[in-house]
């Protein structure tokens, strides 16, 4: 050395043409213990500079900072198999340091998930959102067939099918009623039962139906027959006075005319 000592490192004399970069007497922040010059990655390991651990680079156990590998650090570690590290959850990274994607069984609330069973359940849909009939996502699970987000032509408020005679009322698909089939006040077809509409409606008691008079049938929906009271010009009566059909004054059995 300059000092005429025998180089030796860690003698506190840095002795270049020796090949020491540096000597602290020992191990110090910016100097290593083999007097090389501290530099986190060197595979020397100097905790007085900070370092826990050093690889000479990333390893499963080190990260590329010199410090021990632990998801959540904020130090993406991809030999660790750390997709991410966001120093926790974060809006594209789970707490278990993988990529947030909706169905990978891991809930992550800050993405906009609300559950995630990874996959459909009976209660979590395949967008990680609560199952709720009504939502727009159908989940065949908890046995919706159809999801519309609310009523539609085609789909029921509970999630069905809109058909006529399942007993659930769907305006938008036309109905004015449903009965679950014909009843006094409801006809087959999901229409309120009305004689005239051209629909036979037996629990109206309703005997025909033609949209009106016609041949055979009445308006009252009754069949035509002559002495009902009921005058059907439609099937060539002239005439009905009922009861009193083939009295003097009165309209002929045949329902003809009056008589003299």
């Amino acid at each position: 050395d300059v000092d005429c000592t025998a180089v030796a490192c860690g003698d506190g004399v840095a002795n270049t043409t020796a090949g020491e970069a540096c000597d602290d007497s020992g191990e110090s922040a910016t100097c290593d213990a083999d007097c090389s010059a501290a530099a986190c990655g060197d595979s020397t390991l100097n905790t007085t500079a900070g370092e826990t651990c050093d690889d000479g680079g990333e390893t499963a156990t080190c990260d590329v900072d010199c410090s021990a590998v632990s998801c959540g650090d904020g130090t993406t570690n991809t030999t660790a198999g750390e997709a991410c590290d966001d120093s926790g959850e974060s809006a594209t990274c789970d707490a278990d340091c993988s990529a947030a994607i909706c169905g990978d069984s891991t809930l992550n609330t800050t993405a906009g998930e609300t559950c995630d069973d990874g996959g459909e359940s009976a209660t979590c849909d395949v967008d990680c959102t609560a199952v709720s009939c009504g939502d727009g996502t159908i989940n065949t699970t908890v046995g919706e067939v159809c999801d519309d987000g609310g009523e539609s032509a085609g789909c029921d408020t509970d999630c069905t099918v809109a058909i006529c005679g399942d007993s659930t009322l769907n305006t938008t698909a036309g109905e004015t009623c449903d009965d679950g089939g014909p009843s006094a006040t409801c006809d087959a077809d999901c229409t309120a039962a009305v004689c005239g509409d051209g629909v036979v409606n037996t629990l109206a008691l309703e005997l025909c139906d033609d949209a009106g008079e016609s041949a055979l049938c009445d308006v009252d929906c009754s069949f035509v027959i002559c002495g009902d009271g009921t005058v059907n010009t439609t099937a060539g009566e002239v005439c009905d006075d009922g009861v009193n059909n083939g009295t003097s004054g009165f309209c002929a059995t045949d329902c003809s005319g009056v008589l003299p």
